[in-house]
């Protein structure tokens, strides 16, 4: 039984046979060369008449062909060349198979072992007193994930079948596994592409901490996506348009006009932005929420489309650039990007002045009251853009 939509087996892979020459027309093609730079009965005889007449050997033809094969490549050596090559496409596709086989192997003991440990009380089904296993049926991961038991089955058991996204992903949450989990469930079913984990809960404490101690050096959490995911309160004061409404550097950047955009100009940093957003959609192809972030930015900003359509990909770097504030004007900062593997998908970015005035900015704007700060943004969206609510 196969339930539609979900593919079978893969056929295992066969090896090349080694070519080699075609040996049987080799006598008849190097005869006719022979042959042909012999003198042609039409030619004078002068030459034969000056030539001692010696009887050729029988073998004649044949001692040429030798003298001519020793002239050119070995096609001994050709042969064991393809032959060696053939061998060595024969133990890749093997050592293939084999890491399929162990993936397949540690992905049925995953799925049973996370099966294992949810209760039926856990997903709302009832205990019942004839269960003699751990945790949840194979049957019942089926139903709660909307996929056919005998597919399910085949997949804990570790059969070479294929896994769509959608499907991997319904039996994550029927599992309740975490980010990591999810992940690993990825790589055992060879998904190629593992989604990011969308951060929906609240930061954990240990990294709200850094943030905040890190002030008045303003510091911000960023997803994969560019959506602000915690910042400290430096932050917040030199870049509110990030911090409000959408919370998404990317939208803000190639949405918000010039007078007021947190990164004016700049063509190079917004490029690889875009570079940095490419890499990282590469790993959510599948995601609808990525596919619908894309088309959105595509679709209202010329610039982000043109930048889009050149397929760059790029990962972020430390470097100066001008952030752009209304309170206190342009203020020269250099950024500064951290990976953190706690949240999958997740970087820091912690921003410095770049010198002594940036520094003058940065402790006037932090030491203002955030209605201080508040009034000048809501004096210019008046008059620049009255239809536009801050």
């Amino acid at each position: 039984m196969n339930p539609a939509g979900i593919s079978g087996a893969l056929p295992a892979g066969e090896s090349i046979p080694p070519s080699g020459p075609d040996f049987a027309s080799v006598p008849q093609r190097r005869a006719t060369r022979v042959s042909a730079a012999q003198p042609s009965a039409a030619q004078p005889s002068a030459a034969k008449a000056n030539t001692p007449r010696t009887s050729a050997p029988a073998n004649a033809a044949w001692l040429s062909v030798a003298r001519t094969d020793a002239a050119q490549p070995g096609t001994a050596q050709r042969d064991a060349g393809q032959t060696d090559t053939a061998k060595s496409v024969g133990v890749q596709g093997d050592r293939a198979r084999s890491v399929r086989k162990t993936r397949r192997e540690e992905l049925a003991a995953f799925l049973k072992s996370r099966r294992a440990r949810i209760g039926p009380e856990e997903v709302g089904l009832p205990v019942g007193s004839r269960r003699r296993t751990p945790g949840l049926r194979r049957e019942e991961v089926a139903q709660l994930a909307g996929v056919g038991v005998t597919w399910y089955t085949w997949l804990e058991q570790g059969r070479d079948i294929n896994a769509s996204v959608q499907v991997l992903d319904a039996i994550s949450r029927t599992l309740c596994l975490d980010g990591a989990e999810r992940a690993h469930l990825y790589r055992l079913a060879d998904v190629q592409t593992i989604p990011s984990p969308h951060v929906d809960g609240p930061v954990p404490d240990e990294l709200q901490v850094i943030l905040d101690h890190v002030d008045p050096l303003p510091a911000v959490l960023l997803s994969a996506r560019y959506d602000v995911i915690a910042h400290n309160a430096a932050y917040a004061a030199l870049c509110p348009l990030f911090t409000t409404s959408s919370k998404n550097v990317v939208r803000m950047v190639f949405l918000a006009p010039e007078c007021c955009n947190p990164y004016p100009g700049d063509m190079e940093h917004k490029a690889r932005m875009v570079g940095f957003l490419r890499g990282a959609y590469a790993k959510n192809l599948n995601d609808p929420l990525w596919t619908e972030f894309i088309d959105e930015l595509v679709a209202a900003s010329p610039l982000f489309a043109e930048m889009w359509a050149r397929n760059d990909v790029a990962v972020p770097r430390g470097r100066s650039k001008v952030i752009r504030n209304i309170v206190t004007g342009d203020v020269d900062m250099v950024v500064t990007s951290l990976s953190l593997p706690t949240i999958a998908g997740a970087w820091l970015q912690i921003l410095t002045p770049s010198d002594e005035a940036g520094w003058t900015q940065l402790r006037a704007l932090v030491a203002m009251t955030p209605e201080e700060r508040r009034q000048p943004w809501l004096a210019h969206f008046a008059q620049a853009h009255p239809d536009v609510p801050l």
